[in-house]
């Protein structure tokens, strides 16, 4: 009862996702074991997936381990990101890393900070899927409001720099 990769490899692009280890088909056939190295994978079609246009190389590990019914899962990524402003032009690259993880039914992003449009966003948050409650904090600073990626053309003629603190807390259905 269990599927052992040694390794599968996906490739996207120049770039590569390896994956090694087992994972249990059975409920009697252990606990996940799973390793990944990315390896320049091309985002665009997850990006395409959300309905984004653009693409970029994205790099890291990921780590699935423990019962088959409840595993643990980490994930350490780093991107750069080049969005489609919609008219045809690229936007500026954006530098974004993630850490995040889940256990059973609960996500957490322990880490979420890109640097865009001259400036930096942080953020982290937690959702418990059982629940429903969700918690999450960002804060955004030096962002030149005209770079800001995929803001319509009228909006680009305001100009500043933009901070912001924001906060999040309840529910799904009454965030």
């Amino acid at each position: 009862g269990r599927l052992a990769l040694a390794p599968l490899v996906v490739q996207s692009g120049p770039g590569q996702v390896t994956l090694a280890g087992s994972v249990p088909v059975l409920a009697d056939a252990g606990e996940w074991d799973l390793r990944g190295e990315v390896e320049a994978l091309e985002l665009a079609p997850a990006l395409a997936l959300a309905g984004i246009a653009g693409g970029g190389p994205v790099t890291g590990t990921l780590r699935v381990e423990g019962p088959r019914e409840a595993p643990r899962a980490r994930a350490d990524l780093d991107a750069r990101v080049v969005l489609d402003d919609g008219a045809g032009k690229d936007s500026e690259p954006i530098a974004v890393a993630l850490a995040a993880s889940s256990e059973g039914g609960r996500v957490a992003v322990e880490r979420l900070a890109a640097e865009a449009a001259g400036g930096r966003v942080e953020g982290s948050g937690r959702l418990d899927v059982a629940t429903r409650a969700l918690e999450a904090k960002a804060a955004a600073s030096g962002l030149d409001w005209a770079r800001l990626p995929l803001l319509p053309e009228p909006l680009r003629r305001l100009g500043g720099t933009l901070l912001a603190e924001v906060s999040l807390g309840g529910t799904m259905e009454a965030p």
